[in-house]
């Protein structure tokens, strides 16, 4: 499971999914041992760190439609005159 989270993070994170690491070990240990956790909580601490990741790249993508979006409403001014134009004839 930790070499999953650290593969998963590795290029997404600053520490390459160490923390996130450091929290499953710190869950409590399963009835079955010390070597088992619940992959519900593993889980729950996996969707932190990859909301903050998706979250800042929404957040990119955004500031760039709105860098370079005059554009985009150029190419759909104009396809939108033309199928317009069309329907005219």
């Amino acid at each position: 499971m930790l070499a999953a989270l650290h593969q998963l993070f590795r290029r997404l994170l600053p520490d390459g999914g160490e923390e996130v690491a450091m929290k499953v070990r710190a869950l409590p240990h399963s009835e079955k041992g010390a070597r088992f956790v619940d992959v519900d909580l593993v889980l729950q601490l996996a969707l932190e760190p990859w909301r903050t990741v998706r979250s800042s790249w929404e957040e990119h993508a955004k500031f760039l439609f709105q860098q370079f979006c005059t554009v985009h409403r150029s190419y759909l001014a104009h396809l939108t005159f033309q199928s317009h134009r069309a329907s005219i004839y």
